[in-house]
């Protein structure tokens, strides 16, 4: 039986926004991010050309630390407290409606952001310097989402989907 009536919490929101900051706040941090694809090496270029680290970002890089330790868990802690509500509710009545919801919700904009924005993004800045096959490993990188921002988005899809069935 399904329910319309909503309650918003408005705490759940203010806990988004602030872990939302959190994560762009550590995300803005990175001089280095590589992979076997390739990369952008701000901090080995910074250091060749004999250019020393602030001490401004030495100290956000100790914040960032401190963030990874309990930004992502968090995330995924309020996200499954939403979906335990929905499941509560009786949002969803079948497997498949919760794949379709999610999908919609998760996986769809995962492949339109990594396509759009992300691929263009990494092709103009060399990125993919070291891919013999960039199609490929761009292929691999939505299947396999290792060392990229959009990860979460694909496990927590499939969080909700186990959580639905278990």
């Amino acid at each position: 039986m399904k329910t319309d009536m909503k309650k918003h919490i408005y705490k759940y929101d203010v806990i988004r926004i602030v872990l939302t900051v959190l994560v762009v706040i550590g995300h803005a941090n990175y001089y280095n991010a590589g992979n076997a694809y390739g990369g952008i090496y701000i901090a080995d270029q910074l250091s060749a050309a004999g250019i020393a680290d602030t001490v401004f970002h030495g100290f956000v890089e100790q914040i960032k630390q401190l963030i990874y330790t309990f930004h992502m868990p968090a995330f995924f802690a309020l996200s499954g407290t939403l979906f335990y509500g929905q499941m509560k509710s009786e949002r969803f009545s079948s497997a498949v409606e919760v794949i379709k919801n999610k999908a919609t919700r998760l996986i769809v904009p995962f492949v339109l952001v990594y396509l759009f924005w992300n691929t263009p993004v990494k092709i103009v800045s060399g990125y993919y310097s070291k891919s013999t096959n960039i199609w490929k490993d761009i292929l691999m990188q939505m299947l396999i989402p290792t060392n990229m921002y959009l990860w979460y988005l694909e496990a927590l899809f499939f969080d909700f989907v186990l959580a639905y069935l278990l």
